[in-house]
């Protein structure tokens, strides 16, 4: 098989394991819709997360959601979106998370499937944010609100107990200002 270029498979393969070494082969081919609860972290190097920084300056984003029921609660979703699916695996095997497929945009028949990767989990999340935030230019002050979000919930997941209203106060403004930074046009 080979790309729009002529470039096979496994050439694009060898140079994706040439510019971020992994353990094995398998961690490059991506199973679609697959969600990996335990990653084998392996410390990424200045290269790789400079790399994945400029990644996710160009195609990620960091977003808070609610849940559809009155907005009970908030959870903080970080995602990238390629055509290219090696490069997303290549996360996924170093962060965990989830690739799904986004389909072929519907205005243009000959363009490509669109992969988005998606990590939820705190713990991931303060990895994959903590890593880039040195090397993130465009988009650095919706990653350091993202971390901030991290900061402000608890580690132990959910909890019967009701929150005091300044840490709701406190969600609530740091995800009106994520939702201003993402909004079209800024």
């Amino acid at each position: 098989m080979r790309d729009f270029w002529g470039r096979s498979i496994q050439r694009i393969e060898r140079w994706i394991l040439a510019i971020a070494p992994s353990r094995s082969r398998s961690n490059v081919e991506v199973g679609i819709m697959q969600s990996d609860n335990e990653p084998q972290r392996e410390v990424s190097s200045p290269l790789w997360a400079s790399y994945v920084a400029g990644l996710f300056d160009g195609d990620g984003t960091v977003v808070i959601s609610y849940n559809s029921e009155k907005r009970r609660y908030q959870q903080l979703v970080v995602s990238v979106s390629n055509t290219f699916v090696p490069v997303l695996g290549k996360l996924k095997s170093i962060y965990g998370g989830s690739i799904d497929s986004l389909g072929q945009p519907r205005r243009n028949l000959r363009a490509k499937f669109c992969y988005q990767w998606k990590l939820t989990g705190r713990q991931k999340q303060l990895c994959f944010l903590q890593d880039i935030l040195p090397y993130v230019i465009i988009k650095r002050q919706r990653v350091e609100l993202g971390l901030a979000f991290l900061q402000l919930v608890r580690s132990q997941g959910a909890s019967k107990e009701r929150l005091d209203p300044l840490e709701v106060t406190q969600r609530h403004v740091v995800a009106e200002a994520l939702r201003v930074l993402n909004k079209r046009g800024i």
